[in-house]
């Protein structure tokens, strides 16, 4: 069993070096937003329970397509709302709570905000069919 814990999290950790997009740091990715003149996207997930919230990762945020288009034209954070308190810091949970608060207060889950760099909402959505050109049909009218 924990044999293949470990193979799983080993999946798992080599999935997110996959996705280069993702920014690690909330406020570090705020200033390179407007460094780059680039809009900013926020994604409210919670990949340890909410299940559409995984069906948006396995089937748009880690296709390579979605990758391009978001590691063109954004910069992108994503607040993973854990609920396994084991997998995250938490300062990190504290923090991913105030996003959530501030730009998510119904608490939707997954959620996709778009930002300018005055953080005036740009889009904001969840879950949809049709994979990543779903997403990216309606973003590059932006």
């Amino acid at each position: 069993m924990l044999r293949l814990l470990i193979i799983g999290l080993l999946c798992w950790t080599q999935g997110q070096t996959d996705m280069p997009y993702w920014a690690s740091d909330y406020e570090a990715a705020r200033v390179q937003s407007s460094e780059e003149s680039k809009m900013f996207l926020l994604v409210f997930t919670g990949s340890d329970w909410c299940r559409p919230c995984m069906k948006l990762e396995r089937e748009v945020l880690s296709q390579p397509e979605f990758a391009e288009f978001v590691g063109a034209h954004f910069v992108a954070y994503r607040a993973d709302l854990l609920r396994n308190s084991k997998l995250i810091s938490a300062d990190m949970r504290v923090m991913h709570e105030a996003l959530l608060k501030f730009y998510n207060p119904e608490g939707t889950f997954p959620m996709l905000i778009i930002v300018d760099n005055d953080d005036q909402l740009i889009w904001k959505g969840g879950y949809m069919v049709g994979g990543p050109d779903a997403y990216l049909k309606i973003w590059k009218e932006l």
